[in-house]
């Protein structure tokens, strides 16, 4: 998905439905799932039966993850340093996955907002 900007709140959910590993890449930046070893990164995520269900807000130089309905959650440093990103992608690998639902949405600087109330877009990124 193309976009241009730095601050995305990304909702995914997505059945392996064979995929040993999916990928969601934004920029260098790579959270991955290991289908086999039930791990989001670097998070003990067993699905059973369930899709996997992630979440990922993207800031300048960080991102945070949230896998399940909450059980994992991750702050790590982009691999990008912090550059504009182009582009989101879900990649499968290894075989094959069923995307249920992949929205981007993109967000305003905190910094930028008048009142200290940020607005949060009507529409995202993919619609």
């Amino acid at each position: 998905m193309n976009v241009d900007g730095q601050l995305f709140d990304i909702i995914a959910e997505v059945e392996p439905r064979g995929s040993k590993r999916m990928v969601l890449q934004f920029g260098a930046t790579k959270v991955a799932y290991d289908a086999e070893a039930a791990i989001l990164d670097t998070m003990a995520l067993p699905l059973g039966d369930k899709p996997l269900r992630l979440r990922v807000i993207t800031d300048r130089p960080m991102y945070e993850a949230w896998g399940g309905a909450g059980e994992v959650h991750r702050s790590h440093y982009r691999s990008d340093g912090g550059k504009t990103l182009s582009d989101i992608r879900l990649i499968a690998e290894d075989g094959e996955a069923h995307v249920n639902s992949f929205t981007v949405y993109p967000m305003p600087s905190i910094w930028k907002c008048k009142a200290g109330r940020p607005e949060h877009p009507a529409k995202p990124v993919n619609e």
